[in-house]
């Protein structure tokens, strides 16, 4: 059921799009590494590998950020 609070309508049932970088953590294989621009590519990156029951780690470097799939 739909709400309109303030000129808002709060809905339910909407699923969430994936978008390219929490793809990139479904693709990505253990020994594997991607370069993103932003820390907050990487932060979502390493949550999306945790969902997945994978593990990884990052790194800053003049040219962004390295996130390497560990487990």
């Amino acid at each position: 059921m739909n709400k309109v609070v303030n000129g808002y309508t709060i809905e339910s049932n909407v699923p969430l799009p994936k978008g390219g970088v929490s793809k990139i953590a479904e693709q990505m294989n253990v020994g594997e590494s991607v370069l993103v621009d932003t820390r907050s590519q990487a932060n979502f990156i390493m949550t999306e590998l945790k969902k997945l029951g994978g593990k990884g780690t990052s790194r800053k470097l003049k040219d962004g950020f390295r996130i390497w799939r560990v487990e």
